[in-house]
């Protein structure tokens, strides 16, 4: 399990985020990460907050792919922002783990 859904490196985590974002229509930005540790052996917990912008149908499908990828993601707090030409704004956090290298 922990090999699987937990990537070993950060660029694991953008890589997969970057590539659903694409495959879904929205454009992700201002992504901020934030590492702690945690009493699970050999994971770390990495916090993620990030803005959306695009079509509110193509967001609701980034965000349900996020869910069903092979990376461990847990969406923690979506906030609607302004619609502006049709895109919609929503800033999420979401969490995953990082393992140790081993």
């Amino acid at each position: 399990f922990y090999a699987n859904r937990f990537p070993a490196q950060y660029s694991s985590i953008a890589d997969e985020v970057g590539k659903l974002a694409d495959q879904n229509g929205v454009k992700v930005s201002n992504i901020h990460y934030k590492a702690d540790q945690t009493t699970l052996p050999d994971l770390q917990r990495i916090t993620m907050e990030a803005s959306l912008s695009g079509d509110y149908l193509n967001e609701v499908r980034f965000i349900n792919a996020l869910e069903r990828s092979k990376l461990f993601f847990l969406v923690d707090n979506i906030t609607l922002g302004e619609e502006t030409g049709g895109s919609v704004g929503l800033a999420i956090q979401l969490e995953t783990y990082l393992r140790n290298k081993t």
